[in-house]
């Protein structure tokens, strides 16, 4: 590595040496800057669009919208919701796709930490 990048890892994890040996005061924080405040936000407007678009599936497949729905909407609900069958039962499937070797735990648990961690760097 680089002698920048040294001195940028010591003082991030340092932060007292980057300030001149005094640590500065933090301002007091309002409560609407709190991560766990923050997460609930993020969480509230996720589940804003989230739970009314689970209870309009289910009740447009309780209502067996699939069998006598129509209008301008219908292919739009039909592609979203029931998703796209074949029509002929000639139509040719796609085979599923084979893995070579047996996945074990470990290995999906050491897949998962990689393309997490590799998210995570994209956002430094």
């Amino acid at each position: 590595m680089d002698a920048r990048w040294w001195a940028v890892v010591v003082l991030a994890t340092l932060p007292s040496l980057g300030a001149g040996g005094e640590s500065p005061e933090a301002p007091p924080q309002s409560w609407t800057q709190l991560w766990l405040f923050r997460f609930l936000l993020n969480v509230a407007g996720y589940a804003s669009f989230m739970v009314p678009g689970y209870l309009l599936v289910q009740y447009l497949r309780r209502k067996n919208y699939l069998e006598t729905g129509r209008g301008l909407c219908f292919p739009l609900v039909k592609a979203c919701v029931f998703g796209n069958e074949p029509k002929a039962p000639d139509e040719v499937l796609l085979a599923p796709r084979t893995e070579t070797a047996e996945s074990t735990p470990s290995w999906q648990v050491l897949k998962l930490v990689f393309c997490a961690s590799g998210l995570q760097t994209q956002f430094l």
